[in-house]
């Protein structure tokens, strides 16, 4: 066999991986493989029980299912009810008492994407909080 035709035929064949896989993750979004997230409630669904509010940045973001995994990963601290906005970036949290910014914002990273508070300023040198 010719080797211009047995490289030819690799290349196919990693063309043919290619689109598959780029179809696959277009069917299922682009983030959550087959599944889907679930939405997890705040423990107290009334946004009026929540006197302090703050917004953060959130980076990483790219469908429904990360503003999901965002919303609960915040949901799940006590105290807190959040709501995230893919398209501003930004996540509402409205909290029962004042929490640290910082605390928020590991909460948001441990799941893998980057947080800061809305109102910091960052020099492109300074990491994210």
């Amino acid at each position: 066999m010719n080797v211009n035709v047995l490289i030819e035929l690799l290349m196919l064949i990693l063309i043919l991986f290619a689109v598959q896989h780029i179809r696959s993750s277009l069917m299922s979004g682009c983030c959550g493989g087959e599944d889907i997230v679930k939405r997890i409630p705040p423990e107290d669904g009334n946004s009026s029980h929540y006197p302090y509010k703050t917004t953060l940045i959130v980076e990483g973001m790219h469908c429904s299912n990360c503003v999901l995994r965002v919303e609960n990963a915040l949901n799940s601290v006590p105290g807190i009810y959040a709501k995230v906005n893919i398209e501003s970036g930004k996540a509402t949290v409205l909290m029962k008492t004042e929490q640290p910014l910082e605390s928020l914002c590991d909460t948001v990273r441990r799941i893998g994407y980057s947080a800061h508070p809305a109102g910091s300023c960052r020099g492109a040198d300074q990491p994210l909080i």
